[in-house]
Order: C-alpha cells, then sequence, then structure tokens
C-alpha cells in the first residue's frame, strides 16, 4: 500500500491481466474501488464510498450498451465482457483474467453489419512474436473469426 502526501491510501493488486485498485481516505475508510484488465479495460462492479463509509456510486463496468446518437435511446445491451471471458475460456481455453499473454481488447464498429466487434488478443504460447485475435460480435455473443499476424520490430502495439 502506498500513501499520498495527504496521507491517503492507494493499494494496486494484479493477478495475471486483471488488477483491482483499492483508494483510501485519510481514516483508513475506502474511497473508491475500481477493476480493469490489461491496460485500460475496465471491468467489474466499481463503488465509489464518502468518508464515512457510505456507498454513493455503483456502476456495472461489464455491462455497455451501444452509445451511438442513432440508438442511444434504444439502450442496445452489448454482452458484458464476463461473458465473453467465459466464451472464450470454453471455445479457446484463453481466460482473460489471469493469463499473462493477453495483451488487449479493442473495441470497434464493423463497417459492414454496423455491428459493436470485441477485438481480444493474445500473445502465442509457444512463439513469442505471434499476435492471436479473437474477434467477437457484440450483439449476439459470437466468435465470428480468429486471425493472427507475426510481430516485426516494424509493428508497434499500443
Amino acid at each position: 500500500m502506498s500513501y499520498s502526501k495527504k496521507g491517503e491510501g492507494f493499494l494496486q493488486i494484479t493477478k495475471g491481466s486483471y488488477w483491482s485498485i483499492y483508494s483510501y481516505f485519510k481514516n483508513l475508510q475506502l474511497n473508491y474501488k475500481q477493476e480493469n484488465l490489461g491496460r485500460h479495460f475496465p471491468t467489474g462492479i466499481w463503488k465509489e464510498y464518502n468518508a464515512q463509509g457510505k456507498l454513493l456510486k455503483e456502476e456495472d463496468m461489464d455491462l455497455l450498451y451501444d452509445d451511438r446518437p442513432e440508438f442511444i435511446n434504444k439502450k442496445i445491451k452489448l454482452i458484458s465482457i464476463r461473458d465473453i471471458a467465459a466464451k472464450l475460456n470454453t471455445r479457446y481455453q484463453k481466460n482473460l483474467f489471469s493469463d499473462n499473454n493477453f495483451c488487449d481488447i479493442k473495441i470497434s464498429i464493423d463497417p459492414k453489419t454496423n455491428k459493436w466487434i470485441y477485438t481480444i488478443s493474445f500473445y502465442d504460447d509457444q512463439k513469442g512474436n505471434i499476435l492471436n485475435y479473437f474477434h467477437y460480435d457484440a450483439h449476439n455473443g459470437n466468435f465470428i473469426r480468429k486471425s493472427s499476424i507475426t510481430l516485426t520490430k516494424d509493428i508497434i502495439l499500443h
């Protein structure tokens, strides 16, 4: 646990590609809890408290909605990241939360179908210079395809 100059505490717990952040007030009451996958993909239930320990805000970051202006009022719910993780583990034996070979999740809209697509990438277990992509339809919950690329020094991953 680390502390700021104001005396507030901060704790990060990492397991594979999954990490949790806990922030504490000076009185050691929990300020907030956040969970993430990879470098920056929010997941889990994010909670925020006041200094007396009262829950102020709770948000399920696994539930995503189609937020394009033309769909915003329709509240189109996309498949949750936990459901994707379960299917990825069952079909490809890849654990999104604990596999150290996990690289990233990118979300995009397929120009042909106009649907949200999750592209989940893992480094190859056997060959470190191969990056495998698992393309997933966020609307119907099915894998579309698997692809891979060979990494060279000319390719920079962001």
